[in-house]
């Protein structure tokens, strides 16, 4: 077979593929090139790590070769490194007899081929697929990115919540410490979990489809996320299951601060200046001044440095006393919702239980609701 395809087109191709494609010599550090199944001239591109696989069209035009050769393998690295020399022009690739001869304005260069029978291919999962849910590329990928830091990260210890995952229209993830909810209009039907390293790969993927529509698709062997008809990423299920997260997000919060993201993040690197070393906790603590509450830390030299902070607005839905000294937050746990965020005005919703309790981030993007979660203490 011999494929004709511009550096641009091919680049394209290989982008959408790249998510799943590992540098190495197995299988899984090669490109699989073939004419599409459903196709007497359309070719596509697909890689496989085993546990995830990516599938995309090549714009391109197909000529078959003596031999009948409808596939071939391409070295991951290899091929990186050859379109990286290309320049942007007419390329070609023609496979034979296990060599694949590639074509460029600088000259042809043979490259050996695995065997290509070997290589996972998911043909038939697509048909056999149910679609759960269509959703615009750029509206999941920020839902990603914002739950990203929010998964638990040693798989030796808690493999069950290394992971998200979508359960009554809502995304869900938590390291314990903090968790996210993330109520998203059109997923009522979707359930299906995706690993860490599933939620980086599929953020490569939508990358590259700018906004448009992607078609969720679940089946017992791989959850799909299609592009129309050009390219689709799919990752197995998790062997582990996510638990059931009671985290009352149809209650008010019992009272509501509206404050400035910026300011609190400056406030925190100030206290950070003279804290002790390794120290974790800020101290909040309500004013009697409608327009401030207080933010605070110990100090290495003795003693607690309290500065004021702008309070736009104080709510307060449930009347609830807070500790008279304050409560504690861990900072890390703080600046994971702070860098998550891109609003001006972060909404604080403070609740309290027993001798602790949590606060609660609401904030709405791409008309999906967002609800970041952190303990405090006293």
């Amino acid at each position: 077979m011999k494929i004709e395809v511009s550096k641009q087109d091919l680049a394209q191709a290989i982008k959408f593929v790249s998510a799943t494609a590992k540098a190495g010599d197995d299988l899984s550090g090669h490109y699989l090139f073939r004419l599409a199944p459903d196709s007497t001239d359309m070719v596509e591109v697909l890689t496989s790590n085993g546990k995830a696989a990516s599938v995309a069209r090549v714009n391109c035009k197909y000529t078959p070769t003596e031999g009948g050769a409808t596939a071939f393998m391409f070295s991951v690295s290899r091929m990186d490194t050859w379109l990286s020399a290309c320049p942007d022009a007419a390329l070609a690739l023609e496979h034979a007899n296990g060599v694949t001869v590639a074509y460029s304005p600088l000259g042809e260069q043979k490259f050996e081929s695995f065997d290509h029978s070997q290589f996972p291919l998911f043909d038939g999962i697509r048909a056999e697929s149910k679609v759960t849910a269509k959703v615009q590329a750029d509206r999941l990928r920020a839902a990603l990115k914002y739950a990203r830091p929010f998964v638990y990260a040693d798989e030796t210890k808690k493999p069950n919540i290394c992971q998200i995952a979508f359960r009554d229209g809502i995304l869900h993830a938590t390291d314990t410490a903090t968790a996210l909810a993330i109520k998203m209009p059109g997923f009522e039907e979707a359930n299906f979990s995706l690993s860490s390293k599933g939620i980086a790969n599929l953020l490569t993927f939508l990358s590259s489809c700018g906004d448009g529509e992607i078609e969720v698709r679940e089946h017992d062997r791989m959850t799909l996320f299609c592009s129309g008809d050009t390219a689709m990423f799919g990752e197995a299920p998790m062997h582990h299951q996510f638990p059931k997260l009671a985290l009352g997000l149809d209650q008010p919060n019992q009272k509501v601060w509206k404050l400035d993201r910026k300011e609190v993040k400056l406030i925190t690197t100030f206290l950070l200046s003279a804290a002790p070393v390794n120290n974790e906790f800020l101290i909040f603590s309500d004013s009697n001044d409608p327009a401030q509450v207080k933010m605070g830390m110990a100090v290495a030299a003795g003693g607690t440095k309290h500065i004021p902070l702008a309070c736009a607005e104080k709510v307060t839905n449930v009347e609830v006393a807070l500790p008279e000294k304050g409560f504690k937050v861990r900072h890390p746990n703080l600046q994971k919702v702070l860098d998550a965020s891109e609003a001006d005005t972060i909404v604080v919703g403070v609740n309290a239980k027993g001798t602790g309790g949590w606060l609660r981030f609401d904030e709405e993007i791409n008309g999906d609701k967002y609800y970041a979660i952190v303990q405090w203490s006293v």
